[in-house]
């Protein structure tokens, strides 16, 4: 079977990775489409992957113009991405608004969803067209990911769209019928939600996250010790992980965090603080790491970073569920925009906080032997277990039904949709 799969970069990307490991391993076919800094993680772990770069008309005038508009405000040196790459990228997808609705109109659109506002539907076709596969794979993102599973719709191709994080966040668009013939998640409580915006339930698979397939390994548990003593930490120490993202709109507001986390751990002996900057949207080059805090690199697998640490804290990232997989506790600190797309709870063994003031009772609070720490390690106890993910979701991609060719001809016109 040749199978299509697109990612974008952080946790789409760490999902696909493993999925293309089975599928590769069962003998299939396989052409990826790497998205921004999906590129330069599959380039570090050896998979053949192309770039939007590749199939866009650079020389077009309105994708240079357009592309080289944005650059100033979506390109991130030191990720991976060359300056044509991000032309590329951005100026298709802006010229695609731009032919729908007119540069006005385009202008307005994008001025209040941002990237958000771009849907290149007619640009992953001519991809599709391009590549010809059997199956296309994508994860849960907006834009080229989204454009694809559509794209695929209308060529006639099967589609699978496997969910990375939260739904919510994307419901809007997760909702359609047109996103994945299968859609598969990562517990029943996801699927629950697919169900309860109106998604046929014979389509929502319940299979787990490749991404945490390697949580069940337990060879990075047994190197913990050795891990933290490269460090210099011992066996006392507690090990404070802040998993950061950026923060659209309030790009102060995870150094803000940084900073505070930073003080608190000075301030309170033997706690230290370890800093993760999103590997796909910060340039470390560019940002300050307090004296006295530790640095996850982005070359060092997040794994190793979690089994370090002895207690997690973030405001949106998965990487919060991750730890509570392993049974670390977890800190979620509700104070961004985007807290309310986003479901963490006790019941998950998390423990939400409303404000940065309530940071050192919180860590303190999951960090020993208190009422509220064994409550949530019950509530951990029950969740999924890892591993086994990424073969039930080859599972379903082989289980679609598949058309000796894609449809050919003329180019398929497809209008803008709007989320």
């Amino acid at each position: 079977m040749h199978v299509f799969i697109t990612t974008y970069g952080g946790a789409h990307v760490a999902l696909a990775v493993p999925l293309i490991r089975e599928l590769e391993r069962r003998g299939h076919r396989l052409s990826v489409l790497a998205l921004t800094t999906a590129g330069p993680a599959c380039a570090r772990q050896g998979i053949a992957h192309r770039r939007p770069l590749e199939f866009a008309e650079l020389t077009h005038p309105l994708v240079q113009r357009l592309g080289r508009r944005l650059l100033e405000r979506h390109h991130t040196d030191g990720i991976g991405l060359s300056v044509d790459e991000s032309i590329a990228y951005l100026g298709e997808s802006y010229r695609e608004l731009v032919e729908d609705l007119g540069e006005r109109p385009a202008d307005e659109r994008y001025a209040a969803q941002g990237l958000n506002a771009f849907f290149p539907v007619r640009f992953l076709t001519r991809v599709l067209r391009s590549i010809a596969p059997e199956v296309v794979v994508a994860t849960d993102s907006p834009r080229m990911e989204r454009a694809a599973l559509h794209a695929a719709r209308r060529l006639g191709i099967p589609s699978l769209c496997a969910v990375s994080s939260f739904p919510d966040i994307g419901m809007h668009y997760l909702r359609q019928p047109e996103h994945g013939d299968v859609v598969c998640v990562y517990s029943d409580k996801v699927r629950r939600q697919f169900l309860e915006v109106g998604r046929d339930p014979a389509c929502i698979v319940v299979t787990g996250n490749p991404a945490w397939d390697s949580l069940a390994d337990p060879a990075p548990r047994a190197a913990r010790a050795a891990a933290r003593a490269e460090r210099g930490l011992t066996d006392d120490d507690v090990v404070v992980l802040w998993a950061e993202q950026p923060e659209p709109g309030n790009e102060e507001l995870p150094r803000r965090v940084r900073y505070e986390l930073n003080r608190i751990c000075r301030e309170n002996p033997g706690w230290r603080l370890l800093v993760r900057l999103h590997p796909s949207s910060t340039d470390p080059a560019k940002e300050w790491i307090p004296a006295g805090a530790l640095i996850s690199p982005r070359t060092e697998p997040l794994l190793s970073a979690l089994h370090v640490a002895d207690v997690v804290v973030t405001l949106t990232s998965t990487v919060g569920y991750e730890a509570l997989l392993l049974d670390k506790p977890a800190v979620i600190a509700a104070i961004s925009r985007f807290s309310h797309l986003v479901d963490y709870s006790a019941e998950e063994g998390a423990l939400v906080i409303g404000a940065l003031e309530e940071l050192p009772e919180a860590i303190r609070t999951v960090a020993t032997d208190t009422p509220t720490a064994r409550t949530l390690r019950q509530n951990r106890a029950r969740l999924p277990q890892a591993g086994g993910a990424a073969g039930r979701m080859a599972d379903c991609i082989e289980g679609l039904p598949v058309r000796e060719r894609m449809v050919s001809g003329a180019p398929v016109h497809v209008e803008s949709q709007d989320g």
